[in-house]
Formats: structure tokens, sequence, C-alpha cells
């Protein structure tokens, strides 16, 4: 007994027209390289592709011809799972401290009375504020839905340093809209607490409720499941564009630092910056 294989029709030339234009719009986006991972999903939330392994697998065949094609660089996108180990060097005394000076960042909370970092559930989300977060001299946290114990250990003890130090720690965390998504900062504070003695405050920064009404984002269906509180719908944070995003972690991270004296600081680490360019390495 033979059975037949219905196969996807192809898409036609005017589908695949819409596609790469709705790839460049996107791509325009950013000042940054993303993931293929993170531009398949603002494709499947824009309705340009479906939201399928399968059509993940057919958008990095495309990527390939556009980028091979020339009408897509190469540099677009990157890959976090591929780097490299080694020790940089450098041709003399002389470039060294100017990589240093570039390198230079001053303590902008020193005065603030807080210790802030940006944690993010998705990688593709920390690659869209890693510049706001390194403008602002905080780290970001990819943890990935569910961060091991080993790493938030970690986390707990740079936490409580900054806690003894006289530093209220806080974290501002960026994730899905869904059952999952709203139950990980609770776990994340219980566990500091319960095992590290580590109290911090946790601002859910997005996605919340008013975000999705007031930037219009794509819902789909919850899944049901039972690890955080019921609702009805979902949204993914890689629905929100990156500006969106940028726009409320800035709102945000303000709230915590005093406007006149990060202006102050900001001065002074320019000119720490330039006192470190213009040393004389002959009278070192």
């Amino acid at each position: 007994m033979s059975h037949s294989i219905t196969k996807r029709p192809r898409r036609s030339a005017k589908d695949m027209e819409e596609l790469f234009s709705g790839v460049l719009s996107i791509l325009g986006e950013y000042d940054e390289r993303i993931s293929i991972r993170h531009l398949f999903y603002r494709c499947a939330n824009a309705g340009l592709i479906e939201k399928t392994e399968s059509a993940y697998g057919q958008i990095r065949g495309h990527l390939v011809k556009w980028r091979k094609q020339k009408l897509i660089p190469f540099s677009a996108f990157i890959d976090g799972t591929r780097y490299h180990y080694g020790t940089d060097t450098f041709n003399n005394l002389g470039e060294y401290m100017r990589h240093c000076a570039a390198a230079y960042r001053l303590n902008l909370w020193k005065h603030s009375g807080y210790y802030v970092e940006v944690w993010v559930e998705k990688e593709a989300v920390a690659a869209s504020i890693s510049n706001i977060a390194q403008e602002w001299n905080l780290r970001t946290f990819v943890c990935r839905g569910d961060p091991s114990l080993s790493s938030l250990a970690d986390a707990a003890n740079t936490f409580n340093a900054y806690r003894k130090a006289g530093y209220k720690p806080v974290i501002l965390y960026l994730g899905d809209y869904d059952e999952s998504g709203l139950a990980i900062p609770k776990k994340f504070t219980e566990t500091f607490l319960e095992h590290h003695d580590c109290e911090v405050e946790l601002n859910r920064v997005g996605i919340n409720e008013d975000h999705i009404r007031r930037f219009n984002l794509p819902t789909r269906p919850a899944k049901g499941n039972r690890r955080g509180e019921a609702i009805e719908s979902a949204v993914d944070i890689d629905a929100m564009k990156p500006a969106d995003v940028r726009e409320i972690l800035v709102h945000e991270i303000g709230a915590y630092i005093d406007p006149w004296i990060l202006e102050k600081m900001r001065k002074t680490e320019a000119a720490e910056r330039e006192t470190l360019e213009t040393i004389n390495i002959e009278n070192l």
C-alpha cells in the first residue's frame, strides 16, 4: 500500500519578494548584529513565515542564498555558540595604553546607592540592549529561561558583596509574557533568599500587560502549563521592536540614578580617559 506525501507548496516569486523585503525591514531596525533565530521570531510574529522549526530551516536556507548573492551582508548576523580562547596581544606599550584608554569606564553608580544588573531571557534581546547597558555601565546576564543553580550562586555572591559595601542589588528583567516567563523572576528571588540569604529587588521591565496594548504586540495562545499564573494569551519578547525595548529599559534605569550625578560622573570619565590618552609612554 503506497502512501502519498503532501508537499508544502513552493513560495511564489511575489511571496519571496515580500519575505525578502520584510527581512530587510527588520534588519534595518538594528544597529548591531543579531542571531538568525531572533530574525526568525521577528518574521514569524510579523506573519511573514510560520512559527515552526521547518520554517526556521527554510529561512536559514534563504539567508545563505541571499548572503552569497551579496543581497544581505554576512556581518548582519552573530553566532553566539562559536567563540575562541586566547589572549590579546599588542605591538608595543603605546598601543596597549591606547587600548586601555578606550576601554576605561568609571563606575557611574558609585554614589547612587544601587548595584544594578540587566537580566534577559534570550540572547537576542541581549544583543538589542547591549549598547544601552554599556552606555549606563551595567552588566547584562542572559538567563535563557531557568539559569543553573551555579550561575545563581555566583550572582548571589556578587549581590551580597555589594550589599556589604552599602549598595542595594537590583535586577531589571526582560522576558516573555507567558506562564513560565512570569514565574521565572519569582523563582530567582526565592532562590537568592532561601539558599544564599540574598535579598534582591527584581523589577520586571517587560514584557508587561501595558506593553502589549501600548505597542500593539501580536499575541499567541498561552500553553496552559502549571509553571506560573494562568493567562489567556502570551507574547514573545522577540515581537517587540528593539527601539521599544531600549526605550522602556532606559526609562527604568533612570529611576535608580540621579541625572545630575550621572552627568557629572560621565564628564569625569571623559576627562580621565583623555588623560590616559595623552600619557607620554616614554616617561613611564
